[in-house]
């Protein structure tokens, strides 16, 4: 029984560290999606690149880094409904085609079922 109570010990600890991580992801996206914290980055950056003669090197990295999914990702997100919306058309053009087969071949049944019926 104490070797059960440690393998379980462990995979508390294993899944208490999912927890702990997928805990820290959300709260990293929830603080990189606001807008305070988007413009005190941006402001503390500019201020660094004032003092590297106007080149905006930090600006750079922390859009880069750390505030992806802005409005720099509208396009990416665009391609990507685009992508899905294509392949769902052509999900639905083949189930139609699909559809449009079983109709016909249970019309062909209910006529072969009509003429057997008639011939008996």
């Amino acid at each position: 029984t104490v070797f059960v109570a440690r393998i379980v010990l462990m995979f508390q600890m294993l899944f208490f560290g999912t927890h702990i991580l997928n805990i820290l992801n959300w709260a990293s996206d929830l603080l990189i999606t606001s807008p305070s914290l988007t413009k005190t980055l941006l402001g503390a950056a500019e201020n660094i690149d004032h003092g590297m003669l106007g080149v905006p090197v930090a600006q750079t990295l922390i859009k880069a880094f750390l505030l992806r999914g802005g409005p720099e990702m509208a396009t990416s997100q665009l391609s990507v409904a685009m992508n899905t919306k294509n392949a769902l058309e052509k999900e639905h053009a083949g189930a139609k085609q699909k559809e449009q087969d079983l109709a016909f071949r249970l019309k062909m049944a209910n006529q072969e079922v009509v003429s057997l019926q008639a011939k008996t």
